[in-house]
């Protein structure tokens, strides 16, 4: 598997939207790679982590190839990790010449966020865009082959509502694990119960510094 990170920051980015910081002035003095946009990856070219308001942002750079994108894993239904409204432009009529589908896999608090998308445009479009809803312990296969174990983020709600994801293919197996807190003791159990090992940790910790479970 080939892992490409295409952002790597937290909603507001780095710099800030409105900070003023050490950290975010010296960002923008700087330039380069100290600008750091919202966490999102892709795995080889056709698996996406997550869908936020920065994935245009992504696509325009070269790193990644949207209409080729066959497979979305969504964390949760904040904005820097899932942005419905721009995903409605897969629908046909904005999405020309594209016969790839793509199937969005997400929880069932996701759902909600991805129907409000839908009903501004006033329409679906199920033969382009399929959803699928996944909770922790759930374990499945994409159209194009990649085996996903969902597990318990420590996040948002904390009902399940936010995850985390094994994916393995070609005999490697990677976690992608942003926006969780120190997981659960049953999110471990659960990571220990799956048997899966892994070649690469994709992770932060949320509040890591500061008293704040989640």
């Amino acid at each position: 598997m080939r892992i490409t990170q295409l952002g790597t920051a937290t909603a507001e980015r780095i710099p800030g939207l409105f900070c003023r910081c050490t950290l975010c002035r010296r960002a923008a003095e700087t330039g380069g790679k100290d600008i750091r946009t919202q966490t999102q990856a892709v795995i080889d070219g056709h698996v996406l982590l997550d869908f936020p308001v920065d994935t245009y942002l992504h696509a325009l750079h070269g790193e990644l190839d949207l209409p080729a994108v066959s497979t979305l894993l969504v964390t949760h239904w904040h904005s820097d990790h899932f942005y419905g409204e721009d995903l409605a432009y897969r629908m046909d009529g904005y999405a020309l010449d594209n016969p790839t589908p793509l199937t969005v896999y997400e929880s069932a608090t996701v759902r909600g966020f991805y129907d409000r998308a839908f009903f501004l445009e006033q329409r679906y479009d199920d033969e382009h865009l399929r959803f699928v809803t996944v909770a922790p312990g759930d374990a499945f296969t994409t159209d194009d082959g990649y085996e996903c174990h969902v597990f318990e983020a420590r996040h948002g709600h904390e009902f399940g509502d936010c995850l985390i994801y094994a994916v393995s293919h070609d005999g490697r197996t990677m976690l992608y694990a942003h926006d969780t807190g120190f997981p659960y003791d049953r999110t471990w159990r659960m990571l220990k119960e799956s048997g899966l090992v892994f070649d690469y940790v994709s992770m932060d910790c949320t509040h890591g510094l500061i008293d704040n479970p989640s």
